[in-house]
């Protein structure tokens, strides 16, 4: 098998694990978001074995068949918004040697992508009460937190991966 159809292959398995993934989250709703970073795992997968243009393929093959064939769209376009492609973001931000670069463009990205939610959100569920004041600030720093928290996560795993499961030293 040449590389092309290699590629293509893991490529299509992960992004069928990520559907199947977000299936579940869709039929669990306690594990949402858990869910929704575990089926970026397979973007996660495919961009460490295959060339990024595969990675963003399986990221938007994920999302658009979720969109086609999950029962409730909003775990979908969550989907979309962030936890499907950061970690091509994530692989490429480690390559750089300085710290505030690294961090600036993973903290931009999630920036960007937590203003569409939050437009999104405004468009198509008006709660102006509740994106006010206090409670923004506290819905932000939350998001933030979560958001540290999974990229801490995510590249353990993709330590792991590589170390343990890949044969892969670095």
């Amino acid at each position: 098998m040449n590389g092309e159809a290699k590629e293509l292959a893991r490529s299509s398995i992960c992004a069928a694990v990520g559907v199947t993934a977000l299936y579940l989250g869709s039929i669990l709703p306690g594990a949402r978001l858990s869910i929704l970073c575990a089926a970026s795992l397979g973007t996660a997968f495919t961009a460490i074995r295959c060339r990024a243009r595969w990675a963003l393929g399986c990221y938007a093959v994920t999302g658009v068949l979720a969109l086609l064939l999950l029962p409730e769209k909003a775990l979908a376009l969550m989907y979309l918004l962030l936890p499907g492609y950061y970690p091509v973001i994530k692989l490429r931000a480690e390559r750089f040697r300085s710290f505030w670069a690294r961090w600036s463009l993973k903290l931009g990205v999630f920036g960007a992508a937590a203003a569409a939610a939050a437009l999104i959100a405004r468009l198509y569920a008006p709660l102006n009460a509740f994106f006010s004041g206090t409670a923004a600030w506290m819905l932000a720093a939350g998001s933030l937190g979560v958001f540290l928290i999974y990229d801490h996560v995510l590249g353990l795993l993709i330590l792991f991966y590589l170390r343990k499961l890949s044969g892969r030293t670095s």
